[in-house]
Formats: C-alpha cells, sequence, structure tokens
C-alpha cells in the first residue's frame, strides 16, 4: 500500500492542475491590421481588425482622440474628400485581458493613371498635346502621331524584347504596386521641349512619394547593347542616372534628388544592377512645388533616354 499511495497522490495533483489550466482563457489579440495606410482622396478604405476570439468582448474606437461609435463594432469606414492625415486607436477588453492598437490612415492624391483610357497598349499623343489625371498635367509632344515622340506616354506594356517598338514596356510585370498602368517618360536630347509635369490649379502643393524604373527597353539595351543606335553594353564604371528637379510657381528651383537606375561602378560593396522592380523615392525634400522637372543621363550616350513613373503621391 506505501507504493501506491504516492502514485495515486501525483495522479490525482495533475488532473487537479490539468483542470485548472483549462480554465485560463488568455487575453485576447488583434491581428491583420497595418501600422500605416494610404489611400486615394473619396476612396473607402475599410478598417476591419481581426481577434483572436469574441466572449463578453467590449470595444473602443478613437479617431484623432475623439471616441467614435460605428455600427459594427469590428469595421469603420474611412472615406475622406480632402487631404487628412488620422491617427486611430482600436481596443478590445475581455474578461481575461485586453489588446490595442494605433494606425494612421494617410488620405492623399495619388496619381497612378488608372482612370485613363487606353484604347490599344500605350498612348502617346494624349489630348492637345497632354495627359491630364488627378489635376497633374504631363505633356508630350507628337506633332504627327508617330513613335517619334517625347514627354509622357501612358501604357500597360510589360513585354520585355529589346526592340524601339517596345519602347512603352516596364522592366516589370505590371505598374507600381501591381497597378495596371503607369506613365513613360522619353527625353528630348535636342533641349527644345519643356517636359516638366505640373499642377493644373497652377498652386504649390507637397508631394511624398514617386515611384520609379526602367523601361524594358532601355534596361535590354544596357545589358546587351546596339549596334544600330549605337549603345554599347554596359561595363565597369558605367551609369544611367535620373536626376528630379523640383520648381515652385515662379520657377525658382526647389532641389534636386538623383537616382540610379543602372549602377556598375565600383563603389564598397554595392554590386552591379539595372533597376528591374518599382522604387519608391521620397520628395519630401522638395518642399512645396508646382512642378517637376526629369532629367536622364548616362555615361554612355547611346543609352536610350527613357523611365517609368507611377502612383505620385500628393499630400497637400
Amino acid at each position: 500500500m506505501k507504493y501506491y499511495l504516492p502514485i495515486v497522490m501525483l495522479l490525482l495533483g495533475s488532473l487537479w492542475s490539468c483542470e485548472n489550466a483549462t480554465k485560463e482563457i488568455p487575453g485576447p489579440q488583434i491581428f491583420n491590421i497595418e501600422k500605416k495606410y494610404e489611400v486615394n482622396i473619396d476612396s473607402t478604405l475599410l478598417l476591419c481588425p481581426k481577434i483572436t476570439y469574441d466572449y463578453e468582448s467590449q470595444y473602443e474606437w478613437r479617431l484623432n482622440g475623439i471616441v467614435i461609435e460605428p455600427k459594427d463594432p469590428l469595421e469603420y469606414e474611412h472615406n475622406k474628400d480632402d487631404f487628412s492625415f488620422d491617427t486611430y486607436y482600436f481596443k478590445i477588453t475581455t474578461p481575461s485581458g485586453f489588446d490595442e492598437v494605433t494606425f494612421t490612415v494617410h488620405t492623399m492624391k495619388i496619381v497612378d493613371f488608372e482612370e485613363i483610357k487606353l484604347e490599344k497598349g500605350h498612348d502617346n499623343q494624349g489630348t492637345d498635346g497632354v495627359h491630364t489625371t488627378k489635376e497633374v498635367i504631363f505633356p508630350v509632344y507628337n506633332p504627327d502621331g508617330s513613335e517619334n515622340w517625347t514627354g509622357y506616354a501612358i501604357s500597360n506594356e510589360t513585354r520585355k524584347e529589346q526592340n524601339i517598338k517596345y519602347q512603352y514596356s516596364v522592366n516589370a510585370s505590371s505598374g507600381a504596386e501591381k497597378s495596371k498602368k503607369f506613365a513613360v517618360f522619353h527625353q528630348d536630347n535636342e533641349g527644345n521641349k519643356n517636359h516638366r509635369l505640373y499642377f493644373e490649379d497652377g498652386k504649390n502643393h507637397s508631394l511624398k512619394s514617386i515611384s520609379v524604373n526602367n523601361t524594358a527597353y532601355t534596361a535590354l539595351v544596357i545589358k546587351n547593347g546596339d549596334e544600330e543606335i549605337p549603345a554599347r553594353a554596359f561595363d565597369k564604371d558605367d551609369w544611367f542616372l535620373l536626376t528630379i528637379n523640383g520648381y515652385d510657381n515662379n520657377q525658382q528651383p526647389k532641389g534636386s534628388i538623383k537616382v540610379y537606375l543602372a549602377d556598375y561602378r565600383v563603389n564598397g560593396s554595392n554590386k552591379r544592377f539595372i533597376l528591374d522592380e518599382w522604387k519608391k523615392i521620397n520628395l519630401e525634400s522638395l518642399g512645396a512645388i508646382h512642378a517637376l522637372e526629369f532629367q536622364l543621363s548616362s555615361s554612355d550616350s547611346g543609352t536610350p533616354v527613357y523611365f517609368c513613373l507611377d502612383n505620385l503621391k500628393v499630400v497637400d
């Protein structure tokens, strides 16, 4: 008997521990919420925090510190008709504890070219020599309606082939952030045309960022060279540079930003690259501007002077 008693006591203790453990419900957790959102003016963003369980739950929402009461405690529709930067707070409380999250929604004007209709894969003419979208004007010079154009074309093309007729293809599988459309810039190397994009209202506006990439045509010429242009394949110390210049509505320069679209220079641990994905460029250092000017330069004068742009984000 003396051998069985400790075993019985151990089993009873284990059962008591398991019984108590099953009664301990962990506190709730919130997931599926990003810390930062960006949304277009007049677009609806449905905020739907997910929770691990709902048991005797109480919810709290705050918008910029003020309590709000959505009809559905787990859904809130963010929709603003003007520029704004809002801070949301969401909290769930149950008898076992609570969880909370704070996140921001930046309402801005995102120039993404999606509203421009394309009868074919690209438009290199516009209307009266410009493309206008979200109150931003993109000039294009193409007096005879040919493939000999400069300025801005709108495109949805992604075919990668080293041929001038594929000059409208981006060096990626889509527009920025998986969008369908984007713009292609072709520089006027003769310097006869001003191809600055500018705001239709004549005022200065603050920009957050723009996404850029190579055209597939330029990227392939950089990689392989092209005897017909002629252009050489890039080698050590070659480069392809985009310079972004800002101007206010008095035509005064507000600053510039340099972005390498291809770089074969030996610089520390940096590897040679030809940009083949959308790269977001911060434009906040330019301050309030009225126009953007793009300048392309290369270590090889034969490099085709194109690049793609998308998602110009205007914040006021």
